[in-house]
């Protein structure tokens, strides 16, 4: 098959228009029948879109975002948010416990964004120093062994005990690399596997693997702190959910300075 694009041109001959039954047209039939052809157009074309007001704009936008809103897909930080202000509505509850609202949090952080295993620890008002007191997704031999550790606030920055890199100014990532165990603690994880395994990529997660999340209160107050290990696929929890967990912890920190001081309890540092 040929193409009109490859074939020849050629300039047409009288005989040409004669054969073919052509009739030539001069300018002045031309012009006319382009005319007519545009009057065509214009009676065979699209209909005129009637007019919209202002109202009908209005109301049409408030109804195609409620129902996004309501039916619309939801992609995986939309249902983060929506259980976030699930919390934050959770906050304002006068007869919630501390203990729930840390739970609720624990939860999110291990349902939703899929957490491994999740621990929180808090100051304690007799003594000052912090004691884990709840976990999601722990074995209960490990979370024993988490029950009877305590720590002083400087032990919070004490890059000699516990190396690791800063990821924020609320966010420490500890590598089993570095070995960030101290004595005491080494019930906390399994130390054999995870000299055992051998990280193959970046984003890997790896048995001895951590973050740490400080939990502020009223004046920077360094009041607890949220711990969670990898991933439930294996990988080192991205940025992204990092600034989840962060959000989370500075909601309960919020929520645990006004609990503390309708209370009128602080602990002091140690």
């Amino acid at each position: 098959m040929t193409s009109d694009i490859d074939a020849p041109i050629r300039s047409p001959s009288r005989s040409d228009g004669k054969s073919n039954g052509l009739v030539r047209l001069n300018s002045h039939d031309q012009s006319g029948s382009a005319t007519a052809g545009a009057g065509a157009a214009k009676s065979d074309g699209v209909r005129k879109a009637p007019e919209v007001n202002d109202q009908q704009h209005h109301d049409e936008i408030g109804r195609k975002l409620r129902f996004e809103y309501q039916y619309g897909h939801h992609d995986d930080n939309e249902k983060i948010l929506k259980k976030v202000q699930s919390l934050c509505s959770s906050l304002l509850r006068s007869k919630i416990t501390s203990r729930e609202l840390l739970m609720e949090a624990a939860q999110i952080i291990y349902h939703d964004l899929r957490i491994r295993e999740v621990s929180v620890g808090l100051r304690s008002p007799s003594d000052g120093l912090y004691r884990y007191v709840l976990m999601a997704g722990m074995r209960p031999d490990v979370w024993e062994a988490h029950k009877g550790l305590t720590y002083s606030y400087s032990d919070f920055f004490d890059n000699g005990r516990w190396r690791g890199t800063n990821i924020s100014i609320q966010s420490r990532l500890m590598l089993a690399e570095d070995e960030p165990y101290a004595e005491g603690e080494e019930l906390t994880y399994d130390k054999r596997m995870s000299l055992k395994n051998k990280r193959k990529s970046l984003d890997e997660s790896i048995e001895g693997d951590y973050i740490d999340v400080h939990i502020h209160g009223l004046n920077n107050d360094l009041i607890g702190w949220i711990e969670v290990s990898g991933t439930w696929d294996g990988k080192i929890p991205n940025s992204r959910t990092v600034k989840w967990i962060e959000l989370i912890a500075s909601l309960v920190g919020a929520a645990l300075a006004v609990h503390e001081l309708r209370n009128g309890s602080s602990g002091t540092r140690s």
